[in-house]
């Protein structure tokens, strides 16, 4: 084989390579969120037994545009899929105990799962400034890490919302609701630019051209 048709080969496998790549690339999933009060109140998207957590998808905790939530209509055994990068939500709940203990976040990547858990830090914030950062709140997946950049929990009297209701009610009516912020960040494995596949792409051409013509005419 000439060095150039070499050349012109290991392109092809790379670009072979890299498109097997992107078409391995699994989705992480959000399979449920737990918070546990020291009241004796239990939050569970997957429980029909306890009050549910209510997500969407932004950075305003403030706002009124809150419906459809990504896990409404119920949030039972609703999955959310959490993009590669950094992504921020908001969650509801309604209100019960205005200190934290506890709250895990369970995910999946195909077969696997893992969850990671934030400690309460006491009374639910009074103010409306951000949220603080988490250090070390991550875990890896196969080949993909995630990790919990920033959390927590504001006292309802902060943005005075009421938009969910006890156990698995995405409709307000039962006082004012606690409101959380959280970013996740998804790192996976380097995938190429779309220029660089679309230069693998080119290569593909002239080899198969070329091969085309050195291929032997059939004797008709």
């Amino acid at each position: 084989m000439k060095r150039r048709d070499r050349t012109q080969a290991g392109a092809v496998i790379a670009a072979a390579l890299a498109l097997a790549t992107l078409a391995a690339q699994a989705d992480v999933i959000l399979t449920n969120t737990e918070h546990f009060s020291d009241g004796g109140g239990v939050w569970n998207d997957h429980s029909s037994s306890n009050w549910a957590i209510w997500y969407r998808e932004g950075i305003d905790p403030a706002s009124d545009d809150v419906h459809p939530f990504l896990n409404e209509p119920a949030p039972l055994n609703f999955d959310i899929t959490i993009p590669d990068g950094t992504t921020t939500y908001v969650l509801y709940k309604n209100t019960y105990n205005t200190t934290d203990v506890n709250n895990v976040f369970h995910f999946r990547k195909d077969a696997l799962t893992g969850t990671i858990t934030i400690p309460g830090v006491g009374p639910y914030r009074s103010t409306s400034d951000p949220v603080p950062a988490i250090a070390g709140a991550s875990l890896t997946l196969g080949d993909t890490t995630v990790s919990v950049l920033s959390f927590g929990w504001y006292h309802p009297s902060v943005f005075g919302k009421d938009f969910v209701n006890t156990n698995q009610n995405p409709t307000p009516g039962s006082g004012l609701d606690d409101i959380a912020m959280v970013t996740f960040r998804v790192t996976g494995p380097a995938i190429p630019e779309p220029s660089a596949l679309a230069g693998l792409a080119a290569a593909l051409g002239p080899l198969l051209l070329a091969r085309r013509r050195a291929a032997p005419r059939r004797a008709v």
